[in-house]
């Protein structure tokens, strides 16, 4: 076929081709197992300048797990005075926990959560936010209930995450420079889990009133 002189040149194709294709060679992966040549590859995003590539499982039994290429000019679009070569890829979380647990691979992690921290209202969000951030600095694991919800669904998001206690950051307790803090690993009713108020400690000297007693972070007590 008579080409134009708008036409890529092949051996413009052949030689890229070729500059990637020889230091794989010499690290010895290049091999129809491994590496397929595809000239149908494209990615989606328009930064990249040069070759592109995706990664699959061994079966081609899922979609790509990574993909990625080179982009010398992607660092100078967010400021670099100077251009940058660059090469990366990007994995596909869903892909990859698919993969994992199809090899058996993905272990069964419980979730350990030491305080749910639980706001009255969006008023105290902030504030709950703030008592979060103090409990964590200490070594606990914290999760914040950011939405509004009653007392009864608290407890069972609390329930769900397997928090071991509760922090109720309200107005009243808050006023007086203190939060509630409620133990949930008791079995209880739902009946009794409401009606008990916790104990009532001060925030400036929450993590030291909870050393006092003897409320440790989880990974300290398994000697993590």
């Amino acid at each position: 076929r008579r080409r134009t002189a708008s036409a890529p040149r092949p051996r413009c194709r052949t030689r890229a081709r070729r500059e990637v294709a020889a230091p794989l060679h010499g690290n010895g992966v290049w091999a129809g197992d491994w590496i397929l040549f595809d000239a149908s590859v494209v990615r989606g995003l328009a930064y990249y300048t040069g070759i592109v590539f995706e990664g699959f499982d061994r079966k081609g039994e899922l979609r790509a797990i990574c993909g990625g290429g080179r982009y010398d000019k992607l660092l100078s679009l967010y400021g670099s005075p100077t251009v940058v070569p660059a090469c990366g890829f990007g994995f596909g979380d869903c892909v990859i926990m698919e993969l994992l647990q199809e090899k058996g691979l993905l272990p069964h992690l419980e979730p350990e959560v030491d305080f749910v921290v639980c706001p009255f209202n969006a008023e105290m969000r902030l504030h709950a936010v703030q008592v979060a951030a103090t409990l964590r600095a200490a070594g606990y694991a914290v999760d914040v209930l950011l939405a509004n919800k009653r007392a009864d669904k608290a407890f069972s998001y609390a329930d769900r995450v397997s928090g071991r206690r509760m922090v109720f950051v309200a107005p009243d307790e808050w006023d007086k420079g203190s939060v509630r803090v409620k133990d949930l690993r008791l079995e209880r009713s739902e009946e009794e889990k409401l009606a008990d108020r916790g104990i009532e400690l001060p925030v400036a000297e929450l993590v030291a009133e909870l050393s006092r007693i003897g409320v440790a972070p989880q990974r300290e007590e398994r000697g993590a």
